[in-house]
């Protein structure tokens, strides 16, 4: 590229240095390469290997420390109740959607976290919804 004609760095007197951003990239390593378009694309790296697993459920878009909460609250209703006491839980549809809106409403009001357990009230509604959605 020509510098005179860069349209970065018309205008900057004569004898200043370019500012980095118009300096031609270092071309990269293999190494560099590979994990660049790792960190794009996890399933899909460089490499010799071979998995496939094209159109399979892809658990790394899955956010952790959310579900981390939601794991949390799933904790806390087995040590009260107990182990999957969920699946046991008479008019189950009814309920659990009646337990969802209380814990969102109390979240669109303003409360974050549930008084009783100190979790957060979507991590709760959250549990409502799997247990709906497991049922079906």
């Amino acid at each position: 590229m020509n510098d005179d004609l860069n349209w970065k760095t018309d205008g900057l007197p004569e004898g200043t240095d370019k500012p980095e951003s118009t300096r031609a990239p270092r071309p990269l390593s293999d190494a560099v390469l590979r994990e660049a378009l790792t960190a794009a694309d996890p399933l899909h790296t460089v490499g010799s290997g071979v998995k496939h697993d094209t159109g399979k459920p892809d658990w790394s878009l899955l956010p952790l420390d959310a579900t981390e909460k939601v794991v949390e609250v799933l904790t806390h209703g087995a040590e009260k109740y107990s182990r999957d006491n969920w699946k046991e839980v008479p008019n189950a549809e009814n309920r659990y959607y009646s337990a969802m809106m209380r814990h969102v409403v109390s979240f669109r009001r303003g409360e974050y976290l549930d008084p009783e357990s100190g979790l957060p009230h979507l991590a709760h509604a959250i549990c409502c919804l799997l247990f709906l959605l497991e049922r079906k």
